[in-house]
C-alpha cells in the first residue's frame, strides 16, 4: 500500500505600528524590521497544502472510478 505525505500551513497573523510619510514608505519599514519586533494579533488558523508521495507506487485509477 502506498505511504503518503500530508502537508498543512500554519498561518498567524503579526502586526506592528510604524510611523511613515505613506503606506510605501511603512511597507518598506515593515520589510527591514526584525520578526520580533511584530506581535501576533488574532487566532492562528490553517489549511491543508499538498499530498505527495512518499512511498510506493501511485494505484492506477479504474474506469469505475474516473467516472464518480
Amino acid at each position: 500500500m502506498p505511504k503518503y505525505e500530508v502537508t498543512a500551513t500554519s498561518m498567524t497573523t503579526l502586526v506592528v505600528e510604524i510611523e511613515a510619510a505613506n503606506k510605501q514608505e511603512a511597507w518598506e519599514i515593515g520589510c527591514e524590521m526584525d520578526g520580533g519586533d511584530f506581535e501576533e494579533r488574532g487566532t492562528p488558523d490553517w489549511e491543508m497544502s499538498d499530498v505527495y508521495l512518499i512511498e510506493g507506487e501511485e494505484p492506477e485509477e479504474s474506469d469505475d472510478e474516473e467516472e464518480n
